[in-house]
């Protein structure tokens, strides 16, 4: 059984059960009433706090220099790296671009495992860095040109992905992270998960050549 498969079952066991639900955005509240059952009464839903520090004019600390960042298009992940999460996805993409040495991945979190370290090892992908775990994250956001979540199943808060709207940034994003009520919907593409369309996106949608 999958970890997806185990969490559905959880979910329609114990979701009736509920007296109280909080979600962290409408949608939520829509697939919990659709397809679990609950009932909308139930459901009180709250968005997700963004600290003021992830705000663009908040902070001017880079995690790269200011040399290193003139000739890069820096494309972060923050998130623990599992399957679930699917950076293996986004070194798929990053693997078709290999001939932009200008464009260049950096994957922040935790491995839960090292596939995806053996993935880039084994393809000599340069293009792509595992940097580990970091508290400070606003020096992340203040360095990226474009933050991906490029989740493989359902997400209930992409916590990271605020994160990186509220620091003013494109973002692409799969389907299966949750909406958001924002002013500038023009920072989020919502983009199906298959790499050559992924790689046409940041070539022509950011004008890349």
């Amino acid at each position: 059984t999958n970890i997806k498969q185990i969490a559905e079952d959880m979910m329609n066991k114990y979701i009736l059960e509920c007296e109280q639900i909080i979600a962290n955005n409408s949608d939520i509240k829509e697939r919990l009433h659709s397809e679990y059952g609950a009932e909308l009464d139930k459901i009180t839903v709250i968005p997700p706090p963004i600290d003021s520090s992830y705000s663009p004019m908040a902070k001017t600390t880079k995690f790269l220099s200011e040399d290193e960042l003139d000739d890069t298009f820096v494309i972060g992940n923050v998130g623990r790296i599992s399957v679930l999460k699917n950076q293996l996805f986004m070194c798929q993409v990053l693997e078709l671009l290999i001939d932009k040495p200008n464009i260049q991945l950096y994957l922040f979190g935790k491995e839960q495992d090292t596939y995806v370290r053996e993935y880039i090892e084994s393809r000599n992908l340069t293009n792509i860095h595992i940097m580990g775990e970091v508290n400070d994250t606003y020096k992340l956001y203040s360095s990226f040109d474009l933050f991906i979540f490029p989740s493989n199943v359902g997400e209930a808060a992409g916590i990271a992905y605020y994160e990186a709207l509220a620091n003013g940034l494109k973002c692409f994003i799969s389907p299966n992270v949750p909406n958001i009520n924002i002013n500038n919907k023009d920072n989020i593409n919502v983009i199906q998960l298959n790499s050559i369309l992924w790689a046409r996106y940041i070539l022509d949608n950011l004008n890349i050549d």
